[in-house]
């Protein structure tokens, strides 16, 4: 594909173009026998409410719209195989990297924990699997405006498009002990010998 020069993206309608307003949820099918887990799963991980739920469909919210993710029972459902082409994950935004943390420290305690700790650069990203094996990312940014334009023209991003793996729990010791966020978020180059794809976990 055509190489782009890094740039900051206009809004639609400020381009006078009718896009719609902003995304409004996610549904994920699931099997009837593992609905009740899948739901649960959801409300722990986004700290969510249920909107409405009955036998077949629970509606979850956890911020402004009515419900950001349904869960939909459906009989005769399977998984697709692991190598399956389609939507590798969907994501979610924290406002900083303490309350990434925080939230990273909250779900371990209640048994979930990511797949895939990995500094991106421009964000900080966790990567989870819920029963069904979907994949779920947290994160926060990093760089905006102006910055992230620079850590896309600088070559970074060229020569490590996938990131670093890192430690959540050294990490947060290191807060604990006054390392700044930006300090933490500033990515080393890939070690001796590794490839962008070395850091790939899925």
């Amino acid at each position: 594909m055509e190489k782009f020069n890094a740039k900051l993206a206009v809004p639609a309608r400020e381009r006078g173009k009718l896009a719609p307003i902003r995304m409004s949820h996610v549904v994920i099918g699931t099997n009837p026998e593992n609905y009740e887990a899948m739901v649960e799963w959801y409300l722990t991980y986004f700290e969510g409410e249920i909107a409405y739920a009955n036998d077949d469909v629970a509606f979850i919210g956890f911020d402004e719209e009515h419900h950001r993710v349904a869960i939909a029972a459906i009989p005769g459902l399977v998984r697709p195989p692991a190598n399956s082409t389609g939507v590798n994950h969907f994501a979610f935004t924290y406002n900083d990297l303490d309350e990434l943390l925080a939230t990273y420290v909250r779900l371990k305690k209640e048994g979930i924990e990511p797949y895939w700790p990995i500094l991106h650069g421009p964000t900080t990203s966790l990567y989870y699997k819920d029963p069904d094996q979907n994949r779920v990312e947290i994160l926060c940014d990093n760089l905006k405006g102006e910055e992230l334009l620079e850590f896309f023209t600088s070559g970074a991003f060229d020569e490590n498009f996938m990131g670093i793996i890192f430690d959540p729990d050294d990490w947060i010791e290191q807060r604990k002990n006054g390392v700044s966020a930006e300090e933490l978020t500033s990515r080393d180059k890939l070690p001796e010998g590794k490839t962008a794809w070395d850091m790939f976990r899925d």
